[in-house]
């Protein structure tokens, strides 16, 4: 759909609730998005709730340092291989 208009797609990442030891499921989400054509990521959210203890999750702190290290990695692949095509994260 967003092709058809000519509009950037915009894919959210789920990085509150998380299980402590499934943290790394933030960073498979966020790859497979990159992989299949996403290029603006959003997360739900900041922090990943660490202030609100009802969406938190087990460990909020480490769900959202997943998901910060991943997008940089993301980020440094995205600009190592430029390449035509949509701008990095």
């Amino acid at each position: 759909l967003a092709a058809k208009y000519g509009k950037d797609h915009q894919m959210w990442v789920q990085a509150f609730r998380m299980k402590r030891g499934k943290e790394i499921e933030i960073a498979e989400a966020m790859r497979s998005m990159v992989e299949h054509g996403a290029r603006n990521l959003a997360f739900w959210s900041w922090r990943s709730n660490l202030d609100m203890s009802c969406l938190a999750g087990d460990d909020p702190e480490e769900s959202w340092r997943v998901a910060v290290r991943t997008l940089a990695e993301i980020r440094e692949t995205m600009t190592e291989s430029r390449s035509p095509g949509p701008p990095p994260l």
